[in-house]
């Protein structure tokens, strides 16, 4: 998988070691990570290529087959940690209040939320692709 953008060939986030020492559920190759997203994504959702990470969040690029357009998947980091410290539950909920927010608000600046999801075993958000790039690359 190599990111046109970059040239990388690996996730930004594969090399940025977890506070605990954890890799997020023992993931440690880009290939491992696009099939781990593509596996929580379900049929809907075709993933395409790993877009980037923040603190709290892994996004992927993917295409909703249903809607027929490319999507932003964002799944969450802590509800993909094995023995992670606060429940799933709590992962749920503040990625609930995300969606929630984010769709009670309009700006041009702004990505908009189509859905929240849980189709493998985590919940994650499906948003609008924007294509371009990231603010740390601008």
């Amino acid at each position: 998988m190599s990111d046109e953008r970059t040239g990388s060939d690996s996730p930004p986030w594969h090399d940025r070691p977890r506070a605990q020492g954890k890799s997020e559920a023992g993931i440690t190759t880009p290939d491992q990570w696009l099939a781990w997203a593509r596996r929580e994504a379900g049929d809907r959702y075709r993933i395409e290529r790993a877009a980037g990470a923040g603190g709290h969040s892994l996004v992927f690029e993917a295409f909703d087959s249903k809607l027929e357009r490319p999507v932003a998947i964002k799944f969450l980091r802590g509800s993909v940690v094995p023995g992670a410290p606060a429940p799933l539950a709590e992962f749920d909920r503040a990625l609930l209040e995300e969606a929630r927010s984010m769709a009670r608000l309009r700006h041009e600046g702004l990505c908009p939320v189509y859905e929240v999801e849980t189709r493998g075993s985590v919940p994650f958000l499906v948003m609008e692709w924007i294509d371009g790039v990231t603010l740390d690359q601008a």
